[in-house]
């Protein structure tokens, strides 16, 4: 008798090496959350400038993966790359460089696939992403923070394999106007959010090269 095919929570490889590595020890304390990122007029200004934005269709977290996302090209967006980025130095108090900029949306039933972001740049030492969410195509005259409610779902979901313990999950929700900051080989996705909840998820993820200079 043959039994259903179980598929492993780690199929993805990279084109180069193995995804999924097994670990001595878990990594999760050098993931970073930061609340209240951008001032009221800043974060105003940030969700109009992505409304403004035409989105694309077809983008893929790696070349590898199956899922594709919306997405927005911001690598030359002055307010990406001057001014948000200033802030992110400072939260960070890291010295980096850019290696790209882009806004990833997700609807309902586009969760992504899990990978990390060194697969196709092996430059890129850190991930900065910036939680946009949610999105609708109304411009908005003054902040309003949202009340977040974790049943809506869109977490980014952090995993491990850790030896003689096995898979480790660490979730962060998508609050508004908070960000994540992680190296870039940690394995991650993204979920996309509930049904029920009619909006677009968006991040918008810094991709950066740690820098001495």
């Amino acid at each position: 008798m043959s039994h259903p095919q179980v598929m492993s929570p780690f199929p993805y490889k990279s084109p180069k090496d193995h995804v999924y590595v097994e670990q001595a020890f878990s990594r999760f304390d050098q993931i970073e959350i930061y609340k209240n990122v951008l001032s009221k007029d800043l974060y105003t200004k940030m969700v109009n400038t992505l409304i403004d934005i035409p989105w694309g269709y077809g983008r893929k977290s790696t070349p590898a993966d199956r899922l594709n996302f919306w997405y927005q090209e911001l690598t030359k967006v002055d307010l990406f790359r001057n001014d948000i980025f200033k802030i992110i130095l400072d939260l960070s108090k890291k010295k980096f460089k850019i290696h790209s900029i882009v806004a990833n949306g997700q609807t309902f039933g586009q969760d992504g696939e899990p990978h990390h972001d060194t697969i196709s740049e092996s430059l890129i030492t850190h991930t900065f992403l910036l939680y946009a969410s949610p999105l609708s195509h109304i411009k908005l005259e003054t902040h309003h923070p949202l009340k977040w409610n974790p049943l809506a779902g869109g977490k980014t979901l952090f995993l491990e394999n850790i030896a003689d313990v096995g898979i480790k999950t660490k979730c962060v929700d998508p609050i508004p106007n908070s960000a994540v900051l992680f190296p870039a080989d940690m394995v991650h996705y993204g979920e996309a959010y509930h049904r029920a909840f009619a909006h677009l998820r968006v991040t918008i993820a810094y991709k950066l090269i740690h820098s001495n200079e």
